[in-house]
């Protein structure tokens, strides 16, 4: 199972500014949540977590 990390301070603006808690963001790589990530050794890291726009899903649903 890979392990996912975050900074704090960038978790708590991110669920201040967009909405969007980190661990709920590590579970929804697919589905209506962008999730802006990189990888580390034996870990994701997540970024950025906001919900798509409507121009982004019509481009997931077309692919």
């Amino acid at each position: 199972m890979m392990k996912f990390g975050w900074d704090t301070g960038k978790a708590a603006a991110n669920l201040r500014k967009l909405g969007v808690p980190f661990n709920e963001a590590k579970s929804v790589f697919l589905g209506q949540i962008a999730v802006f990530h990189t990888h580390r050794p034996g870990v994701i890291r997540i970024i950025c977590a906001r919900s798509v726009t409507h121009v982004e899903w019509k481009l997931y649903e077309e692919d």
